[in-house]
Protein backbone atom coordinates (compact mmCIF):
# COMPACT_ATOMS: atom_id res chain seq x y z
CA UNK A 1 0.00 0.00 0.00
CA UNK A 2 3.00 2.47 0.50
CA UNK A 3 3.69 2.34 -2.78
CA UNK A 4 0.17 3.53 -3.75
CA UNK A 5 2.34 6.84 -3.32
CA UNK A 6 5.85 6.26 -4.83
CA UNK A 7 6.64 8.52 -7.59
CA UNK A 8 9.59 6.60 -8.49
CA UNK A 9 9.35 5.24 -12.32
CA UNK A 10 9.42 1.55 -13.02
CA UNK A 11 11.81 0.05 -15.29
CA UNK A 12 10.12 -0.80 -18.72
CA UNK A 13 10.47 -4.27 -18.21
CA UNK A 14 8.03 -3.80 -15.37
CA UNK A 15 5.55 -1.21 -17.10
CA UNK A 16 5.10 -4.04 -19.94
CA UNK A 17 4.35 -6.35 -17.22
CA UNK A 18 1.85 -4.69 -15.45
CA UNK A 19 0.67 -3.45 -18.79
CA UNK A 20 1.67 0.25 -18.21
CA UNK A 21 2.67 3.25 -20.22
CA UNK A 22 6.88 3.44 -20.52
CA UNK A 23 7.87 6.03 -17.57
CA UNK A 24 4.82 4.69 -15.38
CA UNK A 25 5.54 5.14 -11.24
CA UNK A 26 5.58 2.54 -8.75
CA UNK A 27 2.27 4.09 -7.33
CA UNK A 28 0.65 3.40 -10.86
CA UNK A 29 1.44 -0.23 -10.73
CA UNK A 30 0.33 0.08 -6.74
CA UNK A 31 -3.38 1.47 -7.75
CA UNK A 32 -3.81 -1.74 -10.74
CA UNK A 33 -3.18 -4.26 -8.25
CA UNK A 34 -5.31 -2.59 -5.89
CA UNK A 35 -8.09 -2.39 -8.50
CA UNK A 36 -7.67 -6.21 -9.11
CA UNK A 37 -7.85 -7.02 -5.41
CA UNK A 38 -10.73 -4.85 -5.58
CA UNK A 39 -12.68 -6.40 -8.35
CA UNK A 40 -12.58 -9.72 -6.27
CA UNK A 41 -16.02 -10.86 -4.68
CA UNK A 42 -15.15 -13.45 -2.57
CA UNK A 43 -12.96 -15.52 -1.16
CA UNK A 44 -12.63 -19.07 -1.79
CA UNK A 45 -14.50 -21.88 0.05
CA UNK A 46 -12.34 -24.52 2.30
CA UNK A 47 -14.26 -27.07 -0.68
CA UNK A 48 -12.12 -25.81 -3.57
CA UNK A 49 -8.80 -26.62 -1.99
CA UNK A 50 -7.66 -30.24 -2.31
CA UNK A 51 -7.61 -32.16 1.04
CA UNK A 52 -4.70 -34.29 2.06
CA UNK A 53 -5.59 -37.63 3.50
CA UNK A 54 -3.72 -38.80 6.44
CA UNK A 55 -2.52 -42.03 4.50
CA UNK A 56 -0.86 -39.89 1.92
CA UNK A 57 0.69 -37.73 4.68
CA UNK A 58 2.01 -41.18 6.87
CA UNK A 59 -0.49 -40.67 9.79
CA UNK A 60 -2.09 -44.08 10.07
CA UNK A 61 -3.97 -45.05 13.52
CA UNK A 62 -1.00 -46.52 15.08
CA UNK A 63 0.20 -42.71 15.81
CA UNK A 64 -3.47 -41.85 17.44
CA UNK A 65 -3.25 -44.93 19.64
CA UNK A 66 -2.74 -44.54 23.20
CA UNK A 67 -0.60 -47.71 24.86
CA UNK A 68 -1.95 -50.05 27.14
CA UNK A 69 -0.58 -50.33 30.57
Amino acid sequence: MALRHAKQPLSPEDCRRFGLPAGASFADAGNKVMAFLAAQRSLGRPSDFPKRRSRELGLGRERFAVAAE
